[in-house]
């Protein structure tokens, strides 16, 4: 137990440096707090034409945006956060107000996750049925923002802009080798063949069953996109796949002559080139027009519905940070149950699942409180295994296309440095009333008899999980066995196997919520509260500075090594885990 601090420790020095330095020479470069303002003021003159402006300035997240009544974002220079579910609003809103005539969207990269991307498409889409122009800017086109700007009615790029256009993706580090090398043995026990959370780990490569269920995975996600993009840009499918595959995006001019974009324009001349269509535009930031639709649509209904975000990692703690799932979802549901006035609740889920034993606390909650409300699950970017368990409940679930789901399977990792210990020379001994009182333990390699237990736990956990979901879902226990094993699936997939209801945003989920609880006017109301828009900030931002500075190889590393022996050297027990794999990174740049 002791070397498990030991080696912990090491692990969370070295991780730890590199994000202290990070966020000292951000903010000590950066950060202005005089520059800090609120847009709780947002001057609109109506009488104006409006060109909203999407520019790569805006943030949008998918959570809480804090205060009921008004959007606290802030700007830190010209950098502004807003909420997804805001941003629907407000392209829903400016589809029909007079005023706004045309968006502009001016984005190189988009830091949105494919579902949110679709979510954010499709709202664009809708405004653009309305009868109302998009036009679209960049000076470099990542993928993301080519897919949401191939809705446009024009599309731009600088002269001496690329345009990243190559398919999607996936790639991981195995470091199955570099543990052998130092004396580190990992024990991984799991149920379900495509269960691969800790497959960097116990392999030099990836499986035949991953390969498999990310290339289907990616398939999926892409085979979403292609209709959308080539019925907005007028292409036929194959030969807009055939030009991904030549790069022929790359290039402006051949982009162009592939009817990929529409040609090119400085960002100077773009604009000259908007208000020569629009004469005497404002250009209002969707930032600022969401925080004027927020205050032009308030409800005065006493009649609510509870918009929950379940966003980030699902673990055993009390007090947890924004990007984590514990006893603070329970409390808030909790709470929500006894209201009177909450007649349903909306809980959006955004996990990639972890802690088993929260997530069945989890489930036995939104169980609780359906007997009192509806339950309506919007999953986002990805809710999968411990995110599915605390969604299969629900009385009706939502999925975007693109969303990662499934992956209904167990895991658990033991780690070992005895021949690290021995290559060392670090001895180790040992009192004990019985013969299994020390272990299992970072210094001994996992016993047979040991295994053999957890491995039956192991099973034991996931026969409930099993349980769970048919109880849920209206299923027979051994059809979902047949989807279940560890693999995760699209949002298509998943509701073509009765996984998920329905395909749709986070705002068909409120309405469905809505219809559940036979309300025509209700005020919404969003949880967890955030006390400031600066705890916010620093929040938000510690996630992208860590994953902007460290090495690929001590991310991974930080994500599930660090946990798993961080938890053995506090109770020395193993910790069973409902998760996605977080080694592979999907390539939508």
């Amino acid at each position: 137990m002791v070397l498990a601090v030991i080696v912990g420790q090491l692990l969370w020095v070295v991780v730890g440096t590199f994000v202290f330095f990070a966020v000292v020479f951000s903010i000590a470069s950066s950060f202005d707090f005089d520059d800090m303002s609120s847009n709780n003021a947002v001057d609109i003159d109506v009488e104006q034409d409006i060109i909203l402006e999407i520019t790569s300035d805006i943030i949008i997240t998918d959570g809480p945006t804090g205060d009921d009544l008004e959007l606290q974002d802030f700007e830190l220079h010209s950098l502004q956060f807003i909420g997804l579910h805001d941003v629907l609003r407000a392209l829903d809103y400016a589809s029909t107000h007079d005023p706004v005539k045309a968006v502009s969207l001016e984005t190189s990269m988009l830091l949105l996750s494919p579902a949110d991307l679709q979510t954010l498409r499709s709202a664009l889409k809708k405004f653009k049925l309305s009868g109302k122009k998009i036009y679209a800017y960049a000076d470099n086109y990542f993928q993301g923002s080519y897919l949401i700007s191939s809705v446009a009615d024009e599309m731009y790029v600088h002269p001496m802009g690329d345009i990243y256009l190559r398919g999607l993706g996936i790639q991981g580090l195995y470091f199955k080798e570099f543990f052998d090398e130092i004396g580190v043995d990992i024990d991984v026990i799991r149920v379900g063949k495509y269960k691969s959370a800790a497959e960097n780990f116990s392999s030099s490569k990836m499986t035949d069953p991953t390969r498999e269920e990310y290339t289907a995975l990616l398939n999926d996600i892409w085979d979403s996109f292609t209709p959308q993009v080539c019925e907005d840009r007028k292409l036929d499918e194959r030969a807009f796949n055939a030009s991904v595959d030549r790069l022929d995006a790359f290039i402006p001019a051949d982009a162009i002559e592939k009817k990929l974009i529409d040609g090119v324009r400085s960002e100077i001349s773009y604009k000259e080139y908007i208000d020569e269509t629009y004469p005497e535009n404002q250009r209002i930031s969707l930032s600022d027009y969401a925080l004027f639709v927020k205050k032009e649509t308030i409800s005065l209904s006493s009649d609510r519905i509870a918009l929950v975000y379940a966003n980030g990692e699902i673990v055993d703690a009390q007090n947890v940070g924004d990007n984590m799932i514990g006893m603070n979802l329970i409390d808030i549901l909790n709470d929500l149950k006894d209201r009177k006035k909450v007649k349903a609740i909306v809980l959006r889920v955004n996990s990639p699942g972890g802690s088993a034993m929260m997530s069945d606390k989890i489930w036995e909650v939104v169980e609780q409180v359906k007997e009192d409300k509806p339950v309506v699950v919007s999953m986002g970017s990805y809710a999968a295994s411990g995110g599915y368990y605390i969604s299969a409940g629900a009385d009706y679930i939502f999925a975007e296309p693109q969303t990662i789901t499934g992956s209904i399977g167990v895991i658990m990792m033991t780690l070992s440095a005895e021949a690290l210990r021995k290559k060392f020379n670090i001895a180790s001994d040992e009192v004990a009333t019985h013969k299994n009182a020390n272990l299992p333990g970072i210094t001994h390699k996992l016993p047979k008899l040991w295994r053999k237990k957890i491995d039956e736990r192991v099973k034991d956990i996931y026969d409930i999980f099993l349980d769970r979901v048919a109880v849920g879902r209206g299923m027979e226990k051994k059809d979902v066995h047949e989807i279940a094993q560890g693999r995760v699936w699209s949002g298509v997939r998943a509701q073509k196997m009765g996984l998920i209801d329905e395909l749709g945003t986070l705002d068909d989920a409120i309405d469905y919520a809505a219809d559940m609880a036979e309300l025509d006017d209700y005020t919404l109301i969003e949880y967890p509260k955030y006390e400031n828009s600066l705890n916010r900030f620093l929040n938000s931002i510690s996630k992208n500075i860590r994953e902007a500075v460290l090495p690929k190889s001590l991310q991974i590393i930080e994500k599930q090594v660090s946990p798993v022996l961080k938890k053995m050297s506090e109770t020395g027990l193993p910790v069973y885990q409902l998760r996605l794999p977080p080694q592979y990174e999907l390539n939508l740049r």
